[in-house]
């Protein structure tokens, strides 16, 4: 077969395969010169749609409602948006061999692509039971969700299976999500997870608490510390019961395993280099080999808030992974060298490849001190203080007092230079004043929230609550034990100021 050849390929037609094309045209690729190559039949689609509304017995989402880049506000990119563009979509394409010093693709039909420059954006496949030999597994209605071909499969499940039981083995986002989805379908759901608590690495155990009695109120049967062991099936091979290790028996019309995912990088063994399950990249996204880059599942990057690498599994992550790396891949010297500012390289970086929670954590703690306060007093100049003389720019003025009191008197934390506890302080003052003086401004308050909470920890020893669990999960808990009871004491001020903005804003 004649090959082809682009300048830029996408290799996987997912989430970040459709942001890297919006970015792309806004970095001005021209046509013909980009390609993506998917082994699914249709444009890139916004996945988490596949486990809410895709299953919802009224108001059901399908194609071509959910495309990228709608998760995110953005235009909906249709498959005529591509052909506009000139980028070639290349579907129903797997790619069975990737030879990275020769950038060449071969497809299972023997197609053969050349590049010059690749994005891997093969994001990742769910695990299966069979894959650890789990008797019975293999069994009719034992499903999985990760394509739109799966959950096509689910839906008639769900279809002909009216009012059926259903266990679903998994207590994390899939299993929590699908569980929601097959109770409003009135099936009878249970769920089964060998944990002490659903989505532990990110729960602490009295949120679990709160959300498993939500889910029982609900009508779902919840079996924890246990794990499924085997299946029968019936004489027409459809699951019927679910052996689970602690002896008992589950009956079952219905199996939706959502045990994780593995991340896609069987075709570049050997060839980059590899950690954490994922593939090796540095901030911009660049892995070990010359204008190959990662993206989405599949990259493990460099995380300053845990300063670590990790791999992530978000949506968000995603998208603006894959955008961070077409600004890399497409104006490489722009990214690099525009700024003779390092912070301002550094908050272009945190923006795009952390996703709002960690780069506001990033931009808080390393952009220059006189940079913080412009900021503020910008936010200031933006929510109109002045309107409010008695609790505005008095306020503002004894919080940075109290600030610089903190930062040159207090105790230092060990964990913390003083230069970044004085960013600590200024947010977490911030966080307070903001909501409460400009209540609708959710965008300011998500800004300072992250760093307010991990802010009050630092703090306040006393309520650090269970140190044993995770950053994100002491954060949550902080914020229903402690946070949320303040601001409910703090009801009747935001509901004042928030009418006060309302006559103001007439």
């Amino acid at each position: 077969m004649a090959e082809k050849s682009f300048k830029y390929v996408i290799i996987g037609g997912g989430v970040s395969a459709g942001y890297a094309a919006r970015e792309f045209c806004k970095q001005g690729v021209k046509p013909g010169e980009l390609a993506i190559i998917s082994k699914e039949a249709v444009a890139p689609y916004e996945r988490p749609a596949l486990s809410k509304a895709y299953l919802f017995p009224e108001g059901t989402a399908r194609l071509p409602g959910f495309h990228v880049c709608v998760g995110s506000g953005g235009e909906r990119l249709l498959p005529e948006w591509y052909k506009e563009k000139g980028i070639e979509l290349i579907l129903s394409t797997e790619i069975v061999k990737a030879d990275l010093a020769a950038k060449t693709l071969v497809s299972a039909a023997g197609e053969i692509f050349k590049y010059h420059i690749l994005i891997i954006a093969t994001g990742s496949t769910v695990i299966k039971l069979t894959d650890f030999g789990v008797q019975g597994a293999d069994a009719k209605n034992i499903l999985y969700l990760r394509e739109i071909d799966d959950a096509d499969k689910l839906v008639e499940a769900i279809k002909g299976k009216k009012n059926g039981k259903a266990v679903i083995v998994g207590g994390g986002y899939i299993g929590l999500e699908l569980s929601a989805a097959l109770r409003i379908n009135n099936i009878d759901v249970t769920m089964v997870y060998p944990e002490p608590w659903c989505m532990p690495r990110l729960f602490t155990a009295g949120i679990a608490a709160f959300y498993e009695g939500y889910y029982a109120n609900k009508g779902v049967k919840i079996v924890k510390g246990t794990v499924a062991v085997g299946f029968n099936a019936d004489s027409n091979g459809e699951v019927k019961e679910v052996k689970l290790k602690d002896g008992r028996v589950l009956e079952a019309d219905i199996v939706v395993v959502g045990v994780g995912g593995r991340p896609l990088t069987t075709l570049f063994k050997g060839q980059v280099e590899e950690e954490k399950g994922g593939i090796k990249t540095d901030a911009f996204f660049k892995t070990s080999i010359s204008d190959v880059y990662a993206v989405g599942d599949v990259a493990t990057f460099p995380m300053k808030l845990y300063n670590d690498i990790r791999r992530v599994e978000h949506v968000d992550h995603a998208r603006k992974s894959a955008e961070q790396a077409v600004k890399v891949g497409s104006f490489p010297a722009f990214v690099v060298s525009s700024s003779s500012n390092p912070s301002e390289l550094n908050l272009s970086r945190s923006i795009s490849v952390n996703g709002a929670f960690i780069s506001c954590f990033t931009i808080l703690l390393e952009i220059s001190t006189w940079r913080v306060f412009r900021d503020i007093f910008a936010v200031n100049s933006i929510l109109g203080y002045a309107k409010f003389p008695s609790i505005g720019t008095d306020v503002f003025t004894l919080f940075l007092f109290f600030c610089l009191f903190v930062y040159l008197f207090g105790r230092p934390s060990s964990q913390m230079k003083r230069g970044k506890q004085l960013m600590y302080m200024i947010t977490y003052h911030s966080s307070i004043l903001v909501p409460l003086i400009c209540p609708g401004n959710s965008t300011v308050t998500m800004l300072v929230m992250p760093c307010y909470l991990e802010t009050m920890i630092q703090h306040h020893p006393s309520q650090s609550l269970d140190h044993t669990g995770s950053k994100m999960g002491r954060l949550s808990e902080f914020f229903w034990r402690v946070e949320l009871p303040m601001r409910i004491k703090q009801l009747p001020r935001l509901l004042g100021s928030s009418l006060l903005l309302r006559i103001w804003t007439c």
